[in-house]
């Protein structure tokens, strides 16, 4: 059953076929895009919509992904993808046209309560290119502690691999 969460100033929930066109509107931007793994440089409202009709399928407990909506618009995505041991891996993208405003911060930390709470994990998981150190500070204001370097992670939208930083959360830390 997908689950929903409430912020101060946002609402999470499964993405529906009628948050593609806002979506898209956001962040159909290279400069999002770059920063992901599996988003192309550039994507239509149909190929956003296949991907949130794909994530409904998922089971809530192990993969979960969030439309991100704030003043009732899909502004991102946030996602939650657990393993066998207990640990999660964080995705997330969002606007430029509202980034700076600690709305990704206030997601993040909401995802993260309810990967421990919700889903049962004990570790979560995030990384970032290095040369976005935006998402760094986002991981780092949400409790998450700096591990090291990636290796180079293949992006869909740069057509290359390029190095990152990778960031880790546990349920003790989080407790703090």
């Amino acid at each position: 059953m997908p689950h929903t969460i409430r912020t101060e100033r946002l609402l999470l929930r499964q993405p529906v076929a009628r948050d593609a066109t806002a979506f898209t509107r956001h962040c159909n931007d290279f400069n999002v895009t770059r920063m992901t793994a599996r988003w192309p440089s550039s994507f239509t409202e149909d190929f956003a919509r296949a991907r949130f009709v794909r994530a409904a399928a998922w089971d809530a407990m192990k993969d979960t992904l969030f439309s991100i909506l704030f003043q009732g618009e899909c502004i991102g995505l946030i996602g939650l993808h657990a393993n066998e041991e207990g640990t999660g891996k964080l995705g997330y993208m969002i606007g430029m046209s509202v980034s700076g405003q600690g709305l990704m911060t206030e997601a993040v930390t909401a995802v993260c309560r309810h990967g421990f709470a919700v889903m049962g994990l004990n570790t979560i998981t995030a990384d970032h290119y290095l040369d976005n150190p935006a998402s760094g500070r986002v991981l780092q204001k949400a409790g998450f502690e700096c591990m090291g370097y990636d290796p180079p992670v293949w992006s869909e939208a740069r057509g290359r691999a390029d190095p990152g930083t990778k960031y880790a959360l546990t349920r003790e830390r989080y407790g703090r």
